[in-house]
Order: structure tokens, then C-alpha cells, then sequence
């Protein structure tokens, strides 16, 4: 792990990944949570038929980590791209394993436990959640396999996430 602890001014080595999870995945993403005591990554499955993201958590910004947890986040063999707003954790992935039915999954407990809504039913991948103004939030997406059918994006709220 590659980080910085100073607006990216300067880089560091962190800690490695040493469990039996450190093969097994690639393409990770982190963020800080827990008011920035913590880091939490999460990292892209090269399994197939793997039950969930796989996820580690940080106590000392990065130097070392945890052992990996299995979430309710969709395995999919696709990067997802985590995102902080206030108390939650989001991030965004298929739903599907043929990378459709595009879910955004929101953490209040800092990635423990997820809850997913479907934000766009046709083809998803590639994807990314960005903080707007206020509450609100962006998913900006590639549409089909690798683009093939262009990027769309979706704005959405928190309140929308929170809706039943």
C-alpha cells in the first residue's frame, strides 16, 4: 500500500496486505472514516462466484492492516471506487455479474454493513460516486462492458439513499 499523509505532498509505503486474501485481489480504493481515525479499503475480486467485496480497515492511516472481511457489496470482477459524505461510506458496482442493474451501496457503520439501491437497471461498470453540493452526489458510470454504449451519470441524494 502506497499512501500519503499530507494532501499527497509526499508519498509513503505503507503496510502490506499479508492474509489469504493478498493474491486473490487487485485494483483497491480507500478512504478515511471514522472521523479520519481510520482507513478502510476495498478491493476487487479475481474470483469467480465470489460471495462479496473484500475489505480491510486501517487503525494507523495505513501503515498496517487489518484482516480482510467479506461484505454485501456485489462481487463483481469490476473496480468500484469508494467515496465518503458526512458519516457514510458509498460506493458503486454492478449489482449483476454481467454488469448491470448498477447499485449504490451506502455504509453507515464504516463499511461493516452496506445497504444497496439500484440506480441504473441496463448495462454498469466502471464506475465512480463524487460528492456535489450540499447532499447531494454523482455516479458517473460506463455503460456497457467498457463503454461501448457510452457514460451516463445520475444525480441522487441522500435522502434518496435513505428513502424506503
Amino acid at each position: 500500500v502506497i499512501y500519503s499523509d499530507d494532501k499527497g505532498e509526499s508519498w509513503k509505503f505503507g503496510g502490506l496486505i499479508s492474509d489469504d486474501t493478498v493474491f486473490a485481489h487487485n485494483e483497491a480504493s480507500a478512504v478515511p472514516v471514522l472521523s479520519g481515525r481510520q482507513v478502510l479499503m476495498a478491493r476487487r475480486n479475481n474470483a469467480r462466484g465470489a460471495k462479496g467485496k473484500t475489505m480491510h480497515l486501517s487503525k494507523d492511516g495505513g501503515q498496517t492492516w487489518g484482516p480482510g472481511f467479506l461484505t454485501s457489496v456485489t462481487a463483481t470482477r469490476c473496480l468500484q471506487v469508494l467515496e465518503t459524505h458526512g458519516d457514510l461510506v458509498l460506493c458503486s458496482a454492478p449489482g449483476k455479474t454481467n454488469r448491470t442493474h448498477g447499485t449504490i451501496y451506502a455504509s453507515r457503520d464504516a463499511g461493516k454493513n452496506w445497504t444497496p439501491k439500484v440506480i441504473e437497471a441496463g448495462p454498469f461498470s466502471y464506475s465512480t460516486v463524487n460528492r456535489l453540493t450540499g447532499d447531494y452526489l454523482i455516479c458517473c458510470y460506463s455503460r456497457g462492458h467498457h463503454g461501448q454504449q457510452g457514460i451516463s451519470a445520475r444525480v441522487f441524494s441522500v435522502k434518496w439513499l435513505d428513502k424506503k
